[in-house]
């Protein structure tokens, strides 16, 4: 799943500057490692408050605040999603069948509209230039009926002057649409009321075998 967890450690990002970050198997083993690092982001983006996707009859009633960053540019063009919404999919569970088409995912359509389902388009990156659909495993985990998290990058190949009116869908653990809301550019900063470091470190060099 291309979502991050919360995890309260009582020290602030700049103490992280530095250090290593590991990745371990299924066993505890530690396999490979990095320094985490700052990096240079280039804006942010915002989603206004979300609304039932359209022609949507269901239960569910997405609401919360989503903040998009920008990473890297041209072909390595990446967008970092954090979301922390309510009223979610409360089967989206790590449990779930995440092989179901967009289950449970958190995703910038082609679309500039929220007012026709058949105007909202499909996923939005620059297939010319990045075969693959890198919105494809960009998930959220319900913990009830809310879901907190920030994504991994997506890379896209799309600056973030070029997602910003386009179509943001919240999906069920079936894959079906359930909200939409159009990005819009970022307020000045300091008046959002979330710092705009949020992104700033990430294991910028290539993960490395670690010694044993």
């Amino acid at each position: 799943v291309g979502q991050n967890v919360h995890v309260t450690t009582g020290v602030t990002l700049a103490d992280t500057n530095g250090r290593t970050f590991v990745v371990h198997d299924v066993d505890g083993g530690r396999v490979a490692c990095a320094s985490l690092a700052e990096v240079s982001e280039t804006g942010t983006a915002v989603v206004p408050p979300l609304a039932k996707y359209p022609g949507y009859q269901g239960a569910l009633m997405v609401q919360g605040t989503v903040h998009i960053a920008q990473e890297g540019t041209g072909t390595s063009a990446a967008q970092i999603v954090r979301f922390d919404l309510t009223g979610v999919d409360p089967a989206c569970l790590p449990t779930a069948d995440f092989s179901v088409a967009n289950a449970c995912g958190v995703h910038i359509h082609a679309g500039t509209t929220c007012d026709d389902a058949s105007q909202v388009g499909g996923h939005y990156w620059d297939s010319q230039a990045i075969s693959q659909d890198p919105w494809a495993k960009i998930q959220y985990i319900a913990d009830g009926t809310t879901a907190t998290g920030v994504t991994t990058p997506v890379v896209t190949g799309l600056a973030l002057s070029e997602v910003v009116g386009h179509a943001f869908v919240v999906h069920d653990v079936t894959g079906g649409r359930v909200a939409c809301a159009l990005i819009e550019p970022q307020v000045a900063s300091g008046t959002s009321g979330h710092s705009p470091q949020w992104w700033a470190l990430l294991a910028t060099a290539a993960l490395a075998p670690t010694a044993m």
